[in-house]
């Protein structure tokens, strides 16, 4: 999805190389079987729609820096929307997570988030 960038990026294509990077992260830390150390660091209340939160909040929000335009950024909000409701689909399929639809909600959350926090603004780095 391409836009005209209304500040051009110096090392644009870096930018968006760790961006796609943090989308690949989040598809295989989703699809993976987690340790159990890792469920201990989300028994905090709500922890774990805290973090599906944060993780579609850092992704929207640095590809909206990235891309300044509203076609384009609705068109990031959403692709990641039904990213997030593809991996439920595909956690309930795997049988060693659960698909969980407030899940998708804590997602579009962040999303949101991020749509309010970038809107209107210029490419912060």
């Amino acid at each position: 999805m391409g836009s005209v960038n209304l500040v051009t990026l110096r090392y644009r294509w870096v930018w968006l190389a760790i961006g796609w990077s943090l989308v690949i992260a989040l598809i295989i830390s989703s699809l993976i079987s987690l340790p159990p150390a890792t469920d201990s660091l989300l028994k905090l209340p709500f922890g774990d729609k805290i973090a599906h939160a944060v993780a579609y909040l850092v992704i929207m929000g640095w590809f909206a820096q990235i891309y300044h335009a509203p076609p384009t950024r609705y068109g990031y909000v959403i692709g990641f929307l039904l990213l997030g409701i593809i991996l439920e689909i595909l956690q309930g399929w795997g049988g060693f997570r659960v698909a969980d639809w407030t899940d998708v909600v804590a997602n579009s959350l962040g999303i949101g988030i991020a749509w309010i926090l970038t809107r209107g603004r210029q490419a912060l780095w």
